[in-house]
């Protein structure tokens, strides 16, 4: 009797069921390529894990665009950036002094002396020697400046001018000076001169005795 004689019914039935559950589990397995088989697409051995790469690369790159175009374009981040800007500033440049001031203080401590010694003698002396004694403004002596000697002081009586409509400033003002200097020196002779004690000093153009001055002032 041969092996297959001796098996009875029943193996064949279970074989037979192990087969139909083989075959149910292959069905319900989740491959891919086999299901695009069943749709009547042909797959190729190893192209859904293929498949599976290509996407996750292209996934990656849009992530790394995305990421890129909102760093350029977030605002919270350009807060976050003028924050720290504002927390740590870069170091000003100091600015440039365009100032009188700057120049006179590279000069020689006789320069008024000589200043004057050169300008003693031209047209705008007097104006010249108002200007050194009490600071006012060329426009101001257009309007004319009263100079008077008494008790052994040079007063000096300016009308204002800078004052925007008579909103600021002084519509008179009085300056007095010790004449202990040689451009005061100067005027003092003057008022002594004068019957009543006092000369009034006055000029056409402030423009034209400022670029008188200056053009003294290149000697220094």
């Amino acid at each position: 009797m041969s092996r297959r004689e001796g098996i009875g019914p029943k193996y064949y039935e279970v074989i037979n069921d192990l087969r139909k559950l083989v075959k149910v589990l292959d069905v319900l397995k989740p491959d891919p390529d086999r299901s695009r088989c069943r749709q009547g697409q042909q797959v190729e051995p190893g192209a859904w894990t293929q498949a599976q790469t290509l996407a996750a690369e292209a996934q990656a790159k849009a992530r790394e665009k995305a990421e890129a175009k909102k760093s350029d374009a977030d605002p919270d981040q350009a807060d976050q950036e003028s924050t720290e800007q504002e927390v740590t500033p870069a170091p000003k440049r100091p600015l440039k002094q365009t100032g009188k001031r700057k120049g006179l203080s590279s000069l020689p401590d006789t320069w008024q002396e000589q200043y004057w010694s050169w300008v003693k003698d031209s047209k705008y002396a007097h104006a010249i020697a108002v200007l050194d004694c009490c600071g006012c403004r060329p426009s101001e002596l257009e309007l004319g400046v009263k100079v008077s000697y008494c008790d052994g002081q040079l007063e000096f009586y300016i009308q204002g001018t800078k004052r925007h409509g008579d909103k600021y400033g002084q519509a008179w003002r009085k300056v007095k000076v010790d004449p202990t200097f040689p451009s005061a020196q100067h005027l003092v002779k003057l008022c002594q001169r004068s019957e009543t004690g006092s000369v009034n000093i006055q000029v056409k153009s402030g423009k034209n005795l400022s670029a008188t001055m200056a053009w003294y002032s290149k000697a220094l």
